[in-house]
């Protein structure tokens, strides 16, 4: 399971950047007590981290959230792709304001769903890895949304669009 990866290969961003992982789940399906199949029977799932909040596609920039939260918003998205970024080890590669969600309280961004995850090559060296990530690089796609709304008509999340770089955590 790739999700599972990502989460382990980024255990120290998890309840920061990344919901906690929490477990491994395995769900029978079958009425019988004991499964007749063990791969048709059983569904494996992860238990993670509940984040109460809003996803970030269900805000209007400006009007739900005021225009400097929106700056300090998605700046701290920024930072959590280029903390992903840093790690130099998987592609999010879902990249969309959904996939956001926003704190109660405090606003700060959880980045959830790993499904479509491109984990590294342990064979590609970082010369190999870099023209992978160059070519699809979470943080450089989230930089753009932020700026060109999904939905126009939406807002935008980011006005100043400055180069970020990653820096240690």
């Amino acid at each position: 399971m790739m999700e599972l990866s990502a989460y382990r290969l980024l255990h120290w961003l998890q309840s920061w950047y990344i919901p906690g992982l929490l477990g491994i789940v395995y769900l029978c399906i079958t009425s019988e007590s004991i499964p007749l199949h063990p791969i048709t029977d059983i569904v494996e799932g992860l238990a993670l981290e509940y984040i109460p909040g809003i996803s970030m596609d269900k805000l209007k920039p400006g009007i739900d959230v005021s225009e400097e939260k929106v700056e300090k918003i998605s700046s701290a998205v920024l930072e959590g792709f280029c903390a992903i970024e840093a790690e130099n080890c998987l592609l999010h590669n879902d990249i969309h304001t959904r996939n956001i969600v926003l704190r109660e309280g405090n606003r700060s961004p959880v980045i959830i769903d790993f499904r479509e995850v491109n984990i590294r090559n342990p064979e590609y060296s970082d010369e190999e890895w870099e023209h992978v990530v160059h070519r699809g690089s979470d943080t450089r796609y989230m930089r753009r949304l932020l700026v060109v709304p999904e939905v126009p008509g939406d807002g935008h999340w980011k006005r100043t669009v400055a180069h970020i770089t990653t820096r240690s955590l």
